[in-house]
């Protein structure tokens, strides 16, 4: 049985778990490191990322 949510007790994505904030600080870490020079290429390996995931992740405003 399915039970919804009231509007005021829901939590965004990844609110609890703090996925979110995890993914927030990691993105912050890549475009730290391709200021200082780091390619994308080493950036995707480091971080275990597809290079167009680089991308998305360094273009993003």
């Amino acid at each position: 049985m399915y039970i919804p949510i009231k509007k005021e007790n829901y939590k965004s994505w990844g609110a609890i778990s703090g996925i979110k904030q995890e993914y927030k600080n990691r993105n912050k870490k890549i475009k730290d490191d391709y200021k200082q020079g780091i390619s994308i290429e080493d950036l995707a390996q480091k971080y275990y990322l597809s290079i167009d995931t680089i991308r998305k992740i360094l273009y993003k405003k």
